[in-house]
């Protein structure tokens, strides 16, 4: 029987098969011995039979109802790990903004730093999980990325426009999509040859400070934090969050790659498709809501520094742990399209304002390399 991927491999009745004709031959030569005897041949053999057949079926279709339920069950455990994960990322998040705004700090460096660290800590967590999970599984790394960005992107940005539209500021088009821009081009241009190197993970890994430092420059310090008294619950929901993260990771780490052997898609694939659409939608959420209420330069800072955060830090931090090595049969069309994308959008917000057109548009061109991953 032809596999998925055009290879023939052994069908599983085989065995059960196998089975019938043995018994059915051993039958056969009891119920001869016994015709004489007891002159039920025909009756006996039909109920043997009937036994011999239940048990076939039991045997091929038991199993196979045992793999789905084992399946089933997997994707129960990668669901409640990442709703775990989603709430720990945001407990993490809002004890650090306290402790910071006890600590005086400016709203642009807790909005730079606390709030982008605490967006894509989902996709860090499992990344990470991932590189010190067995011998680690860089598929999942590769494909988390960027299909996380493919997410923001295409349905961040394109929901949001769809549904309102909005204007963006000019440090936004400026600073913020050039940086995914080359951050991107950065992650296509590293993993030409295969892998990516700790030297090119710690190329990626000074990306960020510079977009750090260049948005800082045009955004100003900014004003201090509103002061806040230092409340010791904060700190305790802060530790609690990280433990729910770390816990929550393993789980889910370890259910992506049952699913994978599972289903026989590679890890790459199930990352794209589950892990990175998953850890990305409290994001969407987010960032709808705020284009809603008239913040669309936040929601947009937001999406787009997690999108520059994804590839150098997550990336660059996950080369250092081991061999990063990139599926490029696989993984050379989405980080294509990931260039390409972010390239669009940035042709599309050069007059300061995103309409509901160009929204669909960037659905649309998400769908498409969803479809073309999955069915080509």
């Amino acid at each position: 029987m032809p596999s998925r991927h055009g290879q023939d491999t052994p069908q599983e009745p085989q065995a059960p098969g196998c089975l019938a004709s043995a018994g059915d031959f051993y039958l056969d030569r009891v119920a001869h011995s016994c015709m004489g005897v007891f002159g039920w041949e025909r009756k006996a053999v039909a109920r043997m039979r009937m036994v011999v057949t239940f048990w076939e079926d039991y045997l091929i279709h038991g199993s196979t109802l045992y793999s789905l339920m084992g399946l089933l069950l997997e994707m129960l455990v990668f669901l409640i790990s990442l709703g775990v994960l989603t709430l720990g990322a945001q407990m993490i998040t809002k004890g650090a903004v306290h402790i910071a705004r006890a600590a005086r700090v400016s709203e642009f460096l807790i909005g730079a730093t606390v709030v982008a660290f605490g967006t894509s800590l989902p996709e860090l967590a499992s990344s990470l999980t991932a590189m010190l999970t067995g011998g680690g599984h860089p598929g999942i790394v590769i494909g988390n990325v960027v299909g996380s960005n493919l997410v923001n992107l295409g349905l961040g940005v394109g929901i949001g426009a769809a549904v309102f539209g909005f204007m963006l500021r000019r440090d936004v088009i400026n600073i913020d999509l050039p940086f995914v821009i080359a951050t991107g081009l950065a992650l296509y241009a590293s993993a030409q040859d295969g892998s990516i190197s700790p030297l090119e993970g710690l190329l990626l890994l000074s990306l960020y400070p510079a977009y750090l430092l260049a948005d800082m420059r045009s955004s100003g310090n900014g004003e201090s934090s509103s002061e806040e008294s230092f409340r010791l619950a904060r700190v305790v929901q802060l530790l609690a969050g990280s433990a729910m993260v770390w816990i929550s990771s393993t789980y889910l780490i370890s259910s992506l790659i049952t699913i994978s052997e599972a289903t026989g898609y590679a890890e790459s694939l199930v990352s794209f498709l589950l892990l990175a659409v998953g850890t990305s939608l409290p994001e969407i959420v987010t960032a709808t809501s705020a284009i809603r209420s008239g913040r669309a330069d936040m929601a947009m800072g937001n999406l787009l520094g997690s999108c520059g955060f994804n590839v150098s830090v997550i990336v660059g931090l996950s080369s250092m742990l081991g061999n990063l090595s990139v599926h490029l049969d696989f993984m050379s069309f989405p980080m294509l399209a990931l260039v390409l994308q972010s390239i669009l959008f940035c042709f599309m917000s050069l007059n300061g304002r995103i309409s509901r057109f160009e929204g669909l548009v960037m659905i649309i061109t998400y769908l498409l390399i969803v479809v073309n991953l999955t069915w080509a």
